[in-house]
């Protein structure tokens, strides 16, 4: 068994972070065009120390991407709504054959530069590490969930996640 894993239960299995990028400041055609999002995020994960084994882009019409980056170490996903200036992020690290942590927070730190959201909503939640009806650690930043979003304005309503979410 490698080390990494070998903590018994409850022993981080990789790190994950969920993020929502309200008012983002970057240039316009990163959110609107898939080739212009691509490489940007692809050198991201490199200059975070991640080893690429692919990339997938689409192109929306008439504006919008949803891509990923799959990483030896898990992936990057990446999902925007130029319209609104919004971007949903996903990344994933492994903690296979070592603690990935810090390569995943840089990639964080590497998308948040590129993107530059003026509202940051990131949770960190670290994975394989809850034992049965209990959690041995807590997002690293609390925004407000879509659970309290609906609370907010009543499950009866219909709501917009991006304007809801976003100040």
């Amino acid at each position: 068994m490698n080390a990494a894993l070998s903590n018994g239960p409850g022993a981080s299995r990789g790190s994950h972070w969920v993020m929502d990028f309200c008012d983002c400041r970057c240039e316009p055609h990163l959110l609107s065009l898939a080739q212009a999002l691509q490489g940007p995020c692809v050198a991201a994960c490199r200059h975070a120390g991640m080893q690429v084994v692919g990339e997938r882009f689409h192109q929306f019409m008439p504006e919008g991407v949803t891509g990923a980056v799959l990483l030896a170490e898990s992936h990057l996903a990446i999902h925007t709504w130029p319209e609104s200036r919004f971007v949903a992020l996903d990344v994933y690290v492994c903690d296979f054959s070592s603690n990935n942590r810090h390569k995943g927070m840089a990639l964080v730190e590497a998308m948040t530069g590129l993107l530059r959201p003026a509202h940051p909503h990131v949770h960190e939640l670290s994975r394989g590490s809850v034992r049965i009806g209990r959690q041995v650690s807590a997002p690293l930043q609390q925004g407000p969930s879509m659970v309290d979003v609906c609370r907010t304005v009543g499950l009866h309503q219909a709501i917009h996640p991006v304007r809801d979410l976003c100040p």
